[in-house]
Order: structure tokens, then C-alpha cells, then sequence
């Protein structure tokens, strides 16, 4: 079984804009390596192949226009936050994306952030990390042509991440 999710993947001058922004916390942002928008997160899937082969129905969505800005954390209340850089453009279509993929694969639809997981963080340096991103889009803009199939070795650590298919989009 693989703990599976589809994400989309940063292009190297839009990776690098952002990790300028996060240059002042080497410590607690995730590897670079690690970093993905999340469009759906899957859970447990037993066949690799057939879902993929049911994701190919979102070959037809048409590629879109994105750049990254703003953030925030999830998690109020709790101890440690999870630090989040979102979409400044795109994110309806990438809402759009996630709700194909939900189609897809015969899952209930969600309400989507997108986002990339920059931090899980305890105490004031969630909301530095938030300020330090700003308002105004980071990098830029890229088009957002294929999705990815991936699928993570949590709880086996170091985390790291295998893809197991690339679907293009129209």
C-alpha cells in the first residue's frame, strides 16, 4: 500500500524566488526537495496503476497560469502550526484540478487551499514566516501543465517522496 496524493510541482526560478523569501529559517522549513502544492491528498491506495489509469480522465483540463503568494498556517490552537504558501493566480483552476481528480477517482468533492507546506512550527515564528511572505506574488508565474501521482514513506523517515505517474494536461 502507498500513502498517495496528486500535487503540482514548483519550476526551479519559482523554487528559488521562494526560498529567498525563507532564507532567515534554514531550520525549520522543509527540504526543498519536499516542496509541492497539494492538490488532492489520497491516503492509503492499494493500486498504483488503476489509479492512475482513472486519473488520465484529467488529461482533458486545460493548463493554466500560476504564481505563487500570500500564505498562512493551518492549525489554530494547536501547539505547532503548519506554515502555508498558496496560489497570488490560479487557484480557482487548480480547484478546478482537485475537483477533476475528486471526479476521477469517485471521491467527494473538498474545498480546496492550495498550498505548499513550508513549516510545522511552535510559537511566534509562524506568523514571521507568514509576514516574511507577503502579499505580493513570489517568482514567476508558470504554467501548470501535468499533475503528479506521488506517494510518501510516512512514517518511515527521513520522508521522502516517489512519483508514480505524471498526467499531463491539455
Amino acid at each position: 500500500m502507498s500513502r498517495a496524493f496528486v500535487s503540482v510541482r514548483l519550476p526551479t526560478l519559482v523554487a528559488d524566488a521562494l526560498a529567498r523569501r525563507l532564507e532567515a529559517w534554514p531550520d525549520v522549513i522543509a527540504r526543498r526537495d519536499r516542496w509541492h502544492l497539494t492538490v488532492r491528498f489520497l491516503g492509503e491506495i492499494n493500486n498504483e496503476h488503476a489509479v492512475a489509469s482513472r486519473l488520465e480522465e484529467v488529461t482533458g483540463r486545460a493548463g493554466f497560469s500560476a504564481h505563487l503568494g500570500g500564505g498562512g498556517t493551518f492549525g489554530a490552537g494547536r501547539k505547532r502550526r503548519t506554515v502555508w504558501v498558496g496560489l497570488a493566480t490560479g487557484a480557482d483552476e487548480m480547484a478546478g484540478i482537485a475537483d477533476a481528480v475528486a471526479d476521477a477517482l469517485e471521491l467527494e468533492r473538498e474545498t480546496l487551499i492550495a498550498h505548499l507546506t513550508l513549516a510545522r512550527v511552535a510559537g511566534p515564528i509562524a506568523a514571521e514566516i507568514v509576514a516574511a511572505l507577503g502579499t505580493e506574488p513570489i517568482g514567476p508565474a508558470w504554467l501548470v501543465d501535468r499533475i503528479l501521482l506521488e506517494a510518501s514513506s510516512f512514517p518511515v523517515q527521513p520522508l521522502t517522496y516517489r512519483t508514480i505517474a505524471e498526467i499531463p494536461l491539455a
